[in-house]
């Protein structure tokens, strides 16, 4: 749904707030909120590598 909305929005900005990781994974940066309040920017993929909190959100949805 993202990518479409992407192909026919070229140069429009797109905020998408989801718990879906299949969302998330297609967006050029994460602004994540941490359960402390801070706020995380940083791509997805960074994220599920480097942080924990943000890698447990989405332990239920990975491919295995």
């Amino acid at each position: 749904m993202i990518r479409n909305i992407r192909q026919r929005q070229k140069d429009a900005a797109l905020i998408v707030a989801s718990h879906r990781l299949s969302a998330v994974l297609n967006t050029d940066l994460v602004y994540f909120l941490n359960i402390s309040g801070e706020l995380v920017i940083d791509r997805s993929e960074e994220l599920l590598k480097k942080n924990k909190e943000f890698f447990n959100l989405f332990a239920g949805q990975r491919k295995r």
